[in-house]
Formats: C-alpha cells, sequence, structure tokens
C-alpha cells in the first residue's frame, strides 16, 4: 500500500442523515456520494476486506467478552465487544496517500454498517484508503461500555492506521 503520507481523517456518519430520502434529495453532500457509492462496483481486487481487531486480547478492562459473537442483520450490527477496523483499499494505480477512518452512526446502540461499507467503496474509488471502524456501543440493551470506551476505541483506531500506514 502506497504510504498514508497526506494524512488521516474520520468521518463520523450518522443513520439518519443517510436514509433513502435524503440520498434522493436534491440538497447533495455526503447522500449524492453514497448513491453514487451504491452503483459504483468495488474496486478492490479483494473480495472480503481485511478486518484487524483493536487489541489483540479484546478491549483493556473487558478481555473476558472478546469472543462474545456480534449480533447482525441485513444493514445493522449489535453487540460489538471486539473492536476492530474493516480495511477498504483503493487500487494501487489510484491511491492517494490519504486515508478515512469511518465510524458509522445508530446512537451508540447499533451500528449502520451498510452505509459505512457503501462510503468506504466509493472513497476507494477517488483513491483514499477507507478504514470501517466497529466500535463498543454503550447504548446497546445490557451494555458495559461507555462513551469514554467509544473514545478508547476511536483513539485506537487512529493510532492503529498510522503505524501500519506504509504497509
Amino acid at each position: 500500500m502506497k504510504s498514508l503520507s497526506k494524512g488521516i481523517a474520520v468521518v463520523v456518519l450518522f443513520g439518519a442523515v443517510l436514509t433513502p430520502q435524503f440520498r434522493q434529495s436534491s440538497r447533495g453532500g455526503i447522500g449524492q456520494y453514497c448513491a453514487q457509492a451504491q452503483t459504483t462496483p468495488p474496486v478492490t481486487k479483494r473480495t472480503t476486506p481485511e478486518v484487524i481487531h483493536l487489541w489483540e486480547n479484546g478491549a483493556p478492562g473487558f478481555e473476558s467478552r472478546k469472543d462474545v459473537p456480534e449480533v447482525a442483520k441485513d444493514w445493522w450490527v449489535r453487540n460489538v465487544n471486539n473492536p476492530s477496523i474493516t480495511v477498504y483499499l483503493p487500487p494501487k494505480e489510484k491511491a492517494t496517500g490519504t486515508g478515512v477512518v469511518i465510524a458509522p452512526g445508530g446512537g451508540f446502540r447499533l451500528l449502520i454498517a451498510t452505509k459505512g461499507d457503501e462510503t468506504a467503496r466509493f472513497l476507494n474509488s477517488i483513491g483514499v484508503a477507507a478504514f470501517l471502524l466497529r466500535y463498543r456501543l454503550p447504548n446497546d440493551h445490557n451494555s458495559p461500555y461507555t462513551m469514554d470506551n467509544v473514545r478508547q476505541d476511536a483513539y485506537r483506531a487512529m493510532r492503529l492506521v498510522r503505524s501500519r500506514a506504509k504497509e
């Protein structure tokens, strides 16, 4: 991968902003790009993006929850206990050296996974490496997590991406 020398940004996606009504509106914005990403074919040669867990032994203080499975449906994910990033790399000939960490929204109860995936694939189509963050959810049913844990996951994701940028 080309070095991420141009920097890394964090994109936070809120479910309400990326509804089908917004994507079809004349306002444009990120909704316009997400609509384009839905029709943009995957540009990476890898059929399944690489998943990298943020901590080898599980999240600090919650190591015993590392192997508790996530609950996922067509468009959402809940019960995240082992935070991770999913790596979407652009084709080498398009790579710009820029990377973005995407934190999908969902009211801290769930993650709207399809929106993050669409955004990552669009960013790949313009040469930007995307890293989709699955973070712990403090508002999930019976969750032991707090907003401090969410921040810890986001900071760890940024450090991990930066430390491996030359790969």
